[in-house]
């Protein structure tokens, strides 16, 4: 995700959202979630912590609040990115929405019950991911210089 920000339209038929589940990627950092259902009030629903070990696995965020419809906002901070954003009801199932961007609601069919070694990454997995992720993106590690004290 390139922007700081998404936006998650819930379906009001959909049911009530009492959770999200976030495909987390590479980085550590945080995330507010917030919502709205006329644009001007706005309810914080959760905050997630992504440390290094919550990364490339689907992650389980409870709601402050159950909610219906309207406009939930995710704002990242420090170095992160979703993957995929999927709305929740009680029962576990997934609520119909429209991601902006798009890309963060295109595979919500792929949302597990719960995480497991099976659909996201664990232990040392997570290093080889990130370091293929990175080769893909074109991303080139910090050069660490030794300086001699002459």
């Amino acid at each position: 995700m390139e922007s700081r920000e998404a936006r998650i339209e819930l379906d009001p038929a959909g049911g009530a959202v009492s959770k999200l589940m976030l495909y987390t990627g590479v980085g550590i950092g945080s995330y507010t979630i917030d919502y709205t259902t006329d644009g001007s009030d706005s309810y914080q629903l959760a905050r997630f912590s992504q440390s290094h070990a919550k990364v490339l696995k689907w992650q389980s965020v409870d709601l402050n609040w159950i909610v219906t419809g309207g406009t939930v906002t995710i704002r990242g901070s420090g170095n992160v990115w979703l993957g995929e954003v999927v709305a929740l009801t009680e029962d576990g199932n997934i609520i119909p929405a429209r991601a902006y961007p798009a890309e963060l609601a295109d595979e919500q069919e792929l949302c597990p019950e719960q995480y497991t070694f099976l659909n996201s990454s664990y232990f040392d997995e997570i290093y080889h991911a990130r370091t293929a992720w990175e080769q893909l993106e074109g991303i080139q590690p910090y050069e660490i210089t030794h300086r001699s004290s002459a």
